[in-house]
């Protein structure tokens, strides 16, 4: 019974069309794609169990080739690599537009190309998943720590239009 109330609630709009509910949902994308930049825009942030699971997910990684895909030649254990290695990895993981860093397009630099296009891809899902997996009260505490000017902009901005962050 009190299922089919709320389910009769969503139906007439009464939930989705609601302020505070709009308020949240804006408030969370902000904190998902906060949280989602920082930790692509500087690998390093995301916590050791999230680089061992993107470095063995690395180790399973196929990069396409027509058929069933080889393996990814160069891994970089990224908790216990030289900090120089892993740093230059992580750049070129993260670099919008990799292939300004090929002189020409030689066979060894496309597949080069197309082993960091698929790093790329196991860092966007590896972080993906470890937001995923956050609680909500975990992933604003993170969004302060890591993003602590948007934070304070949004707490200032809700003083002084009276609002509670």
């Amino acid at each position: 019974e009190q299922n089919d109330y709320i389910a009769s609630l969503i139906k007439a709009r009464v939930v989705i069309n609601n302020r505070e509910v709009a308020v949240f949902d804006s408030n969370a994308e902000s904190i998902v794609s906060g949280l989602f930049k920082a930790y692509y825009e500087n690998p390093r942030l995301l916590p050791a169990g999230t680089k061992r699971a993107l470095y063995a997910r690395l180790r399973e990684a196929k990069v396409p080739d027509g058929g069933d895909g080889k393996p990814l030649v160069n891994i970089i254990d990224f908790i216990t690599g030289d900090d120089d290695l892993v740093r230059s990895e992580y750049e070129k993981m993260t670099d919008e537009d990799l292939s300004p860093l090929i002189e020409d397009h030689k066979p060894e630099q496309e597949k080069w190309l197309m082993e960091y296009r698929t790093k790329r891809r196991v860092l966007v899902r590896t972080i993906c998943d470890y937001i995923a997996g956050m609680t909500d009260s975990f992933a604003r505490a993170e969004y302060a720590r890591l993003v602590p000017n948007i934070a304070k902009l949004q707490t200032d901005h809700s003083k002084k239009s009276g609002k509670k962050a």
